[in-house]
Formats: C-alpha cells, structure tokens, sequence
C-alpha cells in the first residue's frame, strides 16, 4: 500500500495548495441581519404567540392522555422556534440547518398519532421508551421516519416537506455539507481557503432566507396539525355538553 497523498493535494485534485490558501475567516462589514432576512425572522417571531395560545386552548379544562404527546410536541417546536432564531441572528448557518429536520420530525410525529388506533396507547407506548419506527399504523405500516414524511406531505398536500427534509438533513450527519461550509475555491489559481469561523459571513443572503423561509414553513404546519387536534377536542367538549 502505497503513502497517501496529502489531503491538500487530494482537495486539490493532485496540484499542491499556496500558502495563502489558507486564511483566517474575516468579521462581517455589513449590518446583520440584512433587510430581508430580517422581514423573515419578525415573521418567523410572531409565531410565539400561537404556540401560547395553541396550548392554552389544548390545556383547557379536561386533559387527555393524548395530551402529554401532543404538548411534548408543541413545546419542542417552540424551544426550537426560539433556538433556531438566535442561531441564525448569531449567523450559525450550519448550527441552524438541521433545525429545519427537528421541526419536520415534530411534524411527522403528531401526525403520526392520526395514523394509529389510539393515541393515548401511542402516547403511553412513547413513554415507556418504544421506537416509533418500531410501531404500527392502522394499516399495520410500520412508522419509519420515511413512510411518515411520505404520508404527511401526500395528505397534507406539502410537496415541499421531502426536499426540505433531506437537505437539511445533509446537515445533521456530518457530510459534505460540512466540507463544502468550510471550503472556499477559486478556480483561477487552483486554491481553495480552509475557513474556521464562529461566524458565517459568506452564506448570501438569498440561502439565509430560504432557511428562515422552510422553517417557518415546518413551524406553520406544527401549528396547523396541532390546531387540528385542539378543534378535535372542542368538539368531543361540545359533544358532552349537549349530552349532559
């Protein structure tokens, strides 16, 4: 087995890398965040408020076992609605692209429980440390992360879910994504600059707004799903009122 060449050649595609192609990341100019990208994330922000009032309603009065899935659920896209804004007003770029992922697995998990029998076993089987990919559907489906994103953008009518979901997950894992986030060629003398950064300084503006964008997106749906739920349980609520 013959010496490996040096991971700068190989980076390079045989010819060896300059001196200078290696540099410090260098601090932001401009203002940030830009003007749009700020427009995205007052509107990303105003989704606070019907997460609050989305839990107060499903809190009200009598509660289900179903409840504890679906306020895990609701709290968790919260927490990530608020981790996601201060990443990306920090400009942590690769730190908030797998955020997009986590917010779509919420998703996929409260419409998991339209799927099954009964929530409340759903919910019980959860807390007793089983796999959701290890449970059925009504259909007798197993519910893999897969079958889920596939049912969910097919039924909720969100083409837009499988792209989203597997882009960020480039992001999750290290993979490419990372190598490319870290690298900066320049074709016209065969260098590339090796970046380590705390700051993201060189995402454009346009893909930072796409990523608020598809977050928001993932956000809205959660909000949507469990407004589905919060409705179902007014109206069980109704139905006991008119039969007392």
């Amino acid at each position: 087995v013959g010496r490996p060449r040096s991971a700068s050649r190989v980076a390079n595609g045989g010819a060896p890398l300059s001196s200078r192609s290696v540099r410090r990341h260098g601090e932001r100019m401009d203002p940030w965040p830009p003007e749009k990208l700020t427009v995205a994330l007052s509107e990303l922000e105003k989704l606070d408020a019907e997460f609050m009032t989305l839990g107060k309603q499903m809190l009200a009065e009598e509660t289900y076992v179903t409840d504890i899935f679906m306020a895990a659920l609701l709290n968790r896209g919260l927490q990530l609605l608020h981790g996601f804004m201060l990443l990306v007003r920090n400009e942590h770029f690769v730190s908030a692209a797998p955020f997009v992922r986590l917010q779509i697995d919420n998703c996929c998990r409260h419409f998991a429980g339209t799927l099954v029998v009964s929530a409340d076993e759903l919910t019980m089987q959860l807390m007793e440390g089983q796999r959701l990919d290890k449970l059925v559907d009504r259909d007798g489906k197993n519910m893999t992360d897969a079958y889920l994103l596939e049912r969910l953008a097919e039924v909720a009518q969100e083409p837009w879910l499988r792209p989203a979901y597997e882009k960020a997950s480039g992001f999750v894992h290290f993979s490419g994504a990372h190598i490319f986030a870290t690298t900066q060629a320049n074709p016209e003398d065969r260098t590339i600059a090796l970046r380590i950064y705390r700051k993201e300084a060189n995402v454009p503006e346009a893909l930072w707004v796409e990523l608020v964008e598809a977050f928001g997106a993932a956000t809205g749906l959660l909000l949507r799903l469990t407004a589905g739920w919060v409705a179902q349980k007014e109206e069980e609520r109704e139905e006991k009122r008119r039969d007392a």
